[in-house]
């Protein structure tokens, strides 16, 4: 039995020695993955285990291969190994995929079946272990204690948080080297001993009764208890040996051994350090005393007071456990906006930042933004001293710290007032509530414990605040008091302090240009105090005492919100070191890389350094500023990094307060830039008007804005050399009056409609403007005044026509009464001309700056010279002789009719974004008050003015249908619900060349059209007149615009109809056109999205950019936002570089070069921008969950077909010369209403096909024969180059969108197994309503939401361009009169219209009542007209009467007629009669003579009546001899009846038997 023994102990020896045993190999290979993307660098090591009897017994493993893993995340690794038995080879992987900052790495160990291990040096079959996903947790998942690692914690001790931490990290394989030969020798030892054991166990002590299992038991029992006793205890020794102790403050027996035992080592030195040595042993002392009082506050004994907010216990301020590299989340009780992103909690880190995000462990030097995201973390942060830091020790006391809390202020209350006194001020910091600290600080409150030195108290604890209105910050205002949060009050970490933030507030006001409206709310204020370098001795000297803590790091940051805006101060008290060891610094200086300061926005958003950030001379940051005290430098954080102040380079940007201004000038701008010394000349450029400033600090100068005659960006820059050079430069916008925010509000009288500002019978009229707008002195004395704008054909004017008030007190409010106004009449006879202007606030006695009204009419201040001049019908005779003058002018419509005819119906107008925009005052997705346009909807403008300034104006009712002022009727009530939109002499925002009337932004459209309206349509209630002036065209010459769309994943709608998917990645060209009039250039940046919820790529893309310019226009770039920066504002928004936002109503609208952008009103987060091009094209940009949907939208004017024997300019390459027609080109196809070519290339190949193209053929054919050759990529110098600036980064994965081979999902047919885990087919197609291209959205995204929102978006544009893009035909408005009533009551004037009149019930109709439009033109018939019943009444009764006298009339004519023929016939007949009597007479005469005659007898009864039908019978022809009569009278031919003698006398009447006869004759002619 001996000897089995000594030969079991002899093969154990031998065994560990290596000296028998066969070789043997194993090989593996795979490919790692962490959150499905590769795992490039992955150590992985092939391990062979020796713990065949347990864990960690006997030997360590043994290390046959290692290796890192490639690029892509694989690798491959064999080797081999010598032993008697056979190997046990696994596979170990050493990691940190979503492992924060937690110590050492992940372990994770793969066991390879023994089939894989073979006999000789090299393995001929490998394992593969496929593809692992590291980010998941495994089974028997360890950690290791490398050497790296354990060097860490000989640095940076506290990364080891806990026992528990620190025992979940194992002893499995480190990297170190193969064990040494002593370690050699050790293992053979171990290994003989447990042969024996074993052996001595199971042979020699159960003879009688072996049982295996019992001895076995006995020797694990035996070893193992005490290894993992010993291995607690070791590692507990571990932790206990590298944390740092706790800080404790020595008895006064161990101080004054302490002391006693440091004076006696003084004798070792020179005079003049032992005179240090006993100074820093006072101050030593003095320092405890210090620690034991609650209202310590060291500012006071450094000096800081300055520069440094309060910090400390005293301060209620939370603070960090003391070892290096411990964080500490905490909670800022309020949104923090930051680089867009916002959060409400934050990390504090000992190595000196603030981080919104763990950090991974990265060595030095350091990169930001982190150039290998998203495969590593890029975390936010805000870091006034990144670097490896530690705390500071004098023996077991700790002289650093991290001080933080957060400060708010307390609610609203309106019957009280904050307190000034802390004592009662919501718990705010004081020295009773302080004393929180530990009991071991309580003990030591007495000061006089350790010496009799005179206590430092803090002067800010003596009778705090006890005079209201005094704080340790200077005079504070009272402001009302705010009723605290619930659970909002003072503790330790979170204090209520609304005097430290006004406090606050004034530092960011008094550095920052633009900050005087901010009022910081909410503050976290972070102190790192005497913070020494990575790295650094401990001192155990307690005379090192200062030397030591004056050669440390103190430095502050303060965050500061309203939770809108938010500014980081960083405060530098003393900095004495700027590398730590970790960097390879020596003694806190050189190394690789110095400490960083600035400002990272995290996920690869950007960062912004200070100066001499990384640099060894960021030591200066404590000497230098960027405002006026030194050590402290403030930056506007919230969007974009803005520093305060100055800066003292020879170059630079300006920065002005506001950043606009009215376009009448005459406002005081901030401007800060260069640092101002007292004796600088500073001059300010704007444009090319230049101004002198005034210096107000060195930060800081004071200009007063120039006038401008037109809107829009104008380029300012900076002298302080008297204008000798202008090195400094900026951008100001100039804003239209009418837009600008009224600096002087009008108040108009809610109650009385007559005390407003517009009405000319005001009694009373008020104003009010904000005082400290203009001056802080609350004494000053200002002046109220009118200026008037009066412009003629060539000329225009803008003067000061009168004061309201004079000499009057800054009070913010003023009311006057028009009639008792003492007029001075600065201008004579303004009361012709001057009928509008503004009103001007400003100071009495200097010349700083004014404030403005919003252009306004004075019909209440010309009143009384009107009616002194007109009369009572003033309004009236102004209006008509305001209709003369215009008359006179140029026919300004006949432009608009041609080039600018009104669309036909509301879709129209919404559709063509390019060529109109809503009038700002009658949106429907705005302001709907519609003032000047009552009973309208929408009202729309053109953008772009005529040739002569004017503007097309057209207005929609409730129905869509355009609104004619030929619908219009003279009557009172008619005008309160229906004016209809009118065109303009002068377009709103002005045309060039802006200076000369009517070309003026805002003045002249006020003068030549608003005016005229309320003269006419307010004043005089005679619209009438206006109406007959300003007619609305009509639509018939209007053409609807072509439209085409992208959206989604991306899915594309060509303006000839086609639809295509086509999931690109990289920039491509969206739309061009090589048309000289307009050359147009519209790019895209498509990139893949976001990873799935199962954590693989996207194998489509979504746009994320687009690029414009059109001719040289500016060029306008719009990005969607990262997933966590949307909070505020949906996307960016850059012209010409410059960051643009339309978060504010005067901001809506803004002019550019030869463009302009616009905002819809209601439209707060920037999720839709229209870009409107000087062309007429419009471009719409949707944002929606990080996608561009862009809708573009094209005038006529860009739709040619080319003829025969032209080439389209498609072909790119045709030669210089030939004759082209320019066509539309790019993803969206070409305009020409023939969908075959829309997909040409740019070498003019056309790829045809027809919808629907939603197969995965389809979409591939698409894919690689046109899509691909629209990639802007270098390859083809004709499409240009790319609009996209550098600065701008994909948004989503850089590195996924930089990689090529990128090979697209064309069209998925099933889906992933892991998607399916996730939702069904039967979801998607529920959801989608059958539409494909909602179903490839759902399906690639796995997202829901996307899907649906690529379903509504195209069935939005599927609608709005169908009915929007129709050409309809207009017959124009029909004219009718007063009264006629249309039915239906819109005006429908279109082709197939049909209109019924009637009116109203007490009118009457007439004309033609019903009229249909037919091709353009309405049917035949009389225009329809109304009378009033009353007078159609009247009319017909007259008409009656009339008649009927006519009639009577008639037949009394026709009496007279035929009595007067009667009596001329007579007459004949008796003239007749007697020429004959006369004949016969002389016959008688001349046959017997005259004496002959018988004596007179009576006349023979006659028969006329017979007598004259025997004439008519004679006339016949049957003419009879008359008898001769027996007696007549005789004729005289002079007419006269007389005898023939001298005394003839007329014969008497005879009295005869037949009287009738006689009387007949006594009447007759004779």
């Amino acid at each position: 039995m001996i000897k089995l023994f000594v030969f079991l102990a002899l093969v154990g020896l031998s065994s560990g020695l290596n000296l028998i045993g066969r070789t043997q190999s194993a090989a593996v290979k795979g490919r790692l993955m962490c959150n499905g993307k590769p795992a490039a660098g992955i150590k992985v090591k092939l391990m062979e285990s020796d713990n065949s009897f347990g864990p960690g017994f006997l030997d360590r493993d043994d290390k046959m291969a290692e290796s890192k893993t490639s690029g892509d995340g694989s690798y491959q690794l064999g080797g081999n190994s010598k032993e008697i038995t056979t190997i046990e080879p696994y596979l170990a992987i050493f990691h940190d995929c979503n492992d924060g900052l937690t110590p050492c790495q992940r372990v994770v160990r793969i066991n390879i079946p023994k089939s894989y291990v073979e006999s000789g040096n090299a393995a001929k079959k490998s394992y593969d272990a496929g593809s692992l996903e590291l980010s998941g947790k495994f089974p028997g998942e360890t950690r290791s204690f490398s050497a790296t690692c354990l060097g860490l914690y000989s640095t940076s001790p506290s990364l080891c948080q806990t026992k528990q931490a620190v025992s979940e990290c194992s002893e499995l394989p480190t990297s170190s080297e193969e064990p040494s030969f002593q370690m050699t020798w050790w293992r053979a030892l171990c290994a003989s001993f447990a042969v024996l054991a074993f052996t001595y166990s199971a042979v020699l002590q159960n003879t009688q009764s072996f049982r295996p299992s019992a001895p076995l038991e006995t020797f694990f029992d035996a070893f193992q208890k005490p290894k993992a006793a010993q291995s607690e205890h070791a590692r507990e020794g571990f932790e206990c040996a590298e944390a740092a102790p706790k800080s404790r403050i020595p008895s006064k027996q161990e101080l004054k051994q302490m002391l006693e035992k440091e004076a006696r080592q003084d004798y070792k030195f020179p005079e003049h350090i032992r005179k240090k040595r006993q100074l820093s042993r006072q101050t030593y002392q003095e320092y405890l005393d210090n620690l034991g009082r609650a209202d310590y506050d060291v500012r006071i004994e450094e000096g800081w007071l300055d520069v440094l907010y309060p910090f400390g216990a005293w301060a209620m301020d939370d603070q960090l456990m003391g070892q290096a590299g411990r964080e500490t989340q905490a909670n800022l009780g309020f949104d923090c906006p930051f680089y867009g992103f916002r959060f409400n909690y934050t990390f504090v880190y000992p190595m000196g930042m603030v981080s919104f995000a763990q950090p991974p462990y990265t060595a030095p030097p350091w990169t930001f933004p982190n150039p290998q995201w998203p495969k590593q973390r890029d975390h936010s942060f805000i870091a006034p001293f990144y670097a490896d830091a530690m705390f500071q020790w004098i023996g077991s006391t700790k002289i650093s710290n991290v001080f933080f809390r957060s400060v708010h202020r307390p609610r609203l209350d309106d019957d009280e007032v904050y307190s000034q006194n802390t004592q009662t001020n919501y718990g705010a910091p004081n020295y009773a509530q302080a004393q929180y600290q530990s009991n071991i600080n309580q003990q030591y409150s007495n000061p006089n414990i350790y010496s009799q030195q005179s206590p430092n108290v803090n002067p800010l604890l003596q009778n705090q605040y006890q005079t209201l209105g005094q704080s340790p910050y200077g005079t504070v205002p009272q402001y009302r008091k705010k009723r605290q949060m619930p659970g909002r009050i003072s503790q330790p970490g979170m204090v209520v302090d609304p005097l430290l933030l006004d406090n606050i507030t004034h530092h960011i006001k008094e550095g920052y240009t633009g900050a005087n409206g901010f009022r910081a709310e909410h503050a976290f204020i972070v102190t790192w105090y005497r913070m020494a370098y990575g790295g650094a001795p401990r001192a155990l000297d307690v005379s090192q005492f200062e030397h030591v803590k004056d050669w440390q790091n103190t430095f502050q940051l303060v965050i500061a919100s309203d939770e809108i805006r938010t500014f980081a101060i960083f405060n530098y008290a003393r900095l004495n070191w700027t590398s730590s060891n970790e960097a390879g610094g020596l003694n806190g200086f050189g190394g690789k890389q110095a400490a960083m300061a600035g400002f990272n926005g995290g996920n690869g958003t950007g960062w912004y350094p200070l100066p001499y950030s990384g640099h060894g001379r960021l030591w200066k940051l404590g000497y230098f500023s960027n405002v006026l005290t030194p050590g402290r430098w403030i930056h506007r954080v919230d969007e974009l990094i803005i520093p305060a102040g100055c800066t003292n380079a020879s170059n630079g940007g300006v920065v002005t307060a506001p950043p606009w201004g009215p376009m009448q000038g005459g406002m005081a701008i901030n401007i800060s830039g260069p640092c101002l010394r007292p004796t600088d000349s500073i001059k300010v450029n704007f444009e090319n008007w230049q101004t002198d400033c005034k210096r107000i600090s060195r930060v800081r100068a004071r200009c007063i804005m120039p006038m401008f005659h037109k809107t829009g960006m104008v380029p300012i820059r900076m002298s302080r050399d008297g204008g000798q050079s202008f090195p400094f430069f900026g951008k100001f916008y100039v804003v239209m009056p009418d837009r600008a925010p009224a600096a002087v509000t009008l108040k108009d009288d809610v109650n009385d409609v007559n005390n407003r500002w517009y009405q000319p019978y005001a009694n009373e009229l008020t104003m009010g403007w904000q005082a400290l707008n203009l001056t802080n002195n609350l004494g000053a004395r200002i002046d109220i005044s009118l200026f008037g704008y009066w412009e003629d054909a060539d000329r225009s004017h803008f003067v000061k026509l009168d004061y309201l008030a004079r000499g009057l007190a800054n009070s913010g409010s003023y009311t006057f009464k028009p009639a008792t106004l003492q007029k001075q009449y600065l201008l004579k006879n303004a009361w012709q001309k001057f009928h509008f202007g503004f009103v001007q606030v400003a100071l009495a006695d200097v010349e700083d700056g004014v404030l403005w009204s919003k252009p306004t009419p004075f019909p209440w201040y010309h009143l009384p010279e009107w009616r002194r001049h007109y009369g009572n019908n003033w309004a009236i005779d102004m209006c008509i002789e305001w209709f003369e003058y215009d008359g006179k002018r140029r026919n300004f419509q006949i432009d608009l009719t041609s080039d600018r005819p009104c669309p036909c119906k509301l879709s129209q107008a919404m559709l063509d974004l390019g060529r109109y925009m809503p009038i700002m005052d009658c949106d429907k997705d705005g302001d709907t008050s519609c003032p000047f346009n009552k009973g309208a909807q929408h009202c729309i403008q053109s953008v772009q003015p005529s040739s002569a300034g004017s503007s097309q104006q057209c207005c929609y009712d409730y129905d869509g249908y355009l609104m004619f002022t030929d619908d219009w009727e003279p009557d009172g009530d008619y005008t309160r619900f229906f004016q209809p939109g009118t065109p303009a002499r002068a377009h709103k925002f002005g045309a060039p060349p802006y200076r000369l009337p009517p070309f003026i932004p805002t003045l002249s459209n006020y003068q030549l059209d608003q005016l005229p309206y309320r003269t006419c349509c307010s004043y005089a209630q005679h619209c009438e007149f206006y109406y007959w002036r300003r007619m609305t065209n009509g639509c018939q010459d209007y053409k609807a615009p072509g439209a085409g769309y992208i959206y989604g994943e991306p899915h594309v709608v060509t303006f000839d109809g086609i639809r295509y998917t086509f999931p690109g990645k990289g920039y491509y060209v969206l739309l061009m056109s090589n048309n000289p009039e307009h050359k147009l250039m519209v790019q895209v940046r498509l990139e893949q999205p976001d990873d799935t919820l199962w954590h693989s790529h996207v194998n489509a893309t979504v746009i994320t950019g687009i690029a414009v310019q059109e001719n040289d226009s500016s060029i306008v770039q719009v990005f969607a936002r990262k997933p966590m920066r949307r909070w505020r504002y949906r996307t960016d928004v850059y012209v010409d570089g410059s960051p643009r936002f339309f978060d504010r109503p005067h901001w809506k609208h803004q002019t550019f070069k030869h463009l302009d952008i616009r905002n819809p009103l209601q439209n707060m987060n920037q999720s839709e921008v229209i870009i409107m091009l000087k062309s007429g094209l419009g471009i719409r940009v949707f944002e929606s969950y990080g996608m561009l949907d862009i809708m573009v939208t094209l005038p006529p004017s860009y739709n040619t077909t080319c003829q025969m024997g032209m080439s389209q300019s498609s072909a790119l390459n045709a030669p210089i010369g030939t004759n082209r027609c320019y066509t539309t080109l790019g993803l969206l196809g070409v305009y020409n209403n023939d969908p075959n070519d829309d997909l040409t290339t740019p070498g003019g190949q056309v790829v045809r096909v027809s919808n629907p193209t939603s197969t995965a053929s389809t979409t591939q054919m698409i894919y690689e024969q046109f899509g691909q050759y629209w990639k802007l990529d270098g390859s083809n110098e004709a499409l240009g180059s790319i609009l996209f600036q550098e600065k701008f980064k994909p948004i989503y994965n850089p590195l996924l969108f930089a990689q090529s081979g990128y090979v697209p999902v064309f069209w998925p047919q099933y889906l992933d197994m892991n998607a399916s885990r996730v939702f069904t087919m039967d979801q998607v197609v529920s959801t989608c309503q059958n539409n494909p291209e909602c179903e490839y959205d759902y399906i690639m995204t796995g997202r829901r939401e996307v899907g649906l929102t690529t379903l509504r978006r195209q069935k939005e544009f599927l609608a709005l361009k169908k009915i929007g893009s129709q050409q309809l035909i207009s017959c124009g408005p029909l004219l009718k009169k007063e009264g006629v009533v249309k039915t239906p009551p819109a005006a429908n004037y279109l082709d197939g219209d049909r209109v019924v009149f009637s009116c109203k019930p007490k009118y009457y109709i007439h004309g033609d009542i019903e009229r249909t439009c037919r091709n353009g033109t309405w049917s035949p018939g009389w225009w329809a007209w109304c009378r009033d019943r009353n007078l159609e009444y009247a009319l017909k009764w007259m008409t009656a009467l009339l008649s009927i006298f006519g009639i009577v009339l008639i037949f009394v004519i026709m009496f007279c007629i035929l009595w007067e023929a009667r009596k001329k016939r007579q007459k004949e007949y008796a003239e007749n009669h007697l020429i004959k009597e006369g004949e016969l007479f002389r016959k008688r005469k001349s046959s017997s003579g005259i004496g002959s005659l018988p004596e007179k007898e009576p006349l023979a009864d006659v028969d006329f009546d017979a007598d004259n039908r025997r004439s008519s019978r004679k006339t016949s022809g049957d003419r009879k001899v008359m008898p001769a009569p027996t007696s007549v009278t005789a004729w005289n031919p002079s007419g006269n009846l007389s005898s023939f003698r001298d005394d003839y006398e007329p014969p008497k009447t005879y009295q005869g038997t037949n009287p009738q006869r006689n009387s007949y004759f006594e009447s007759s002619a004779f």
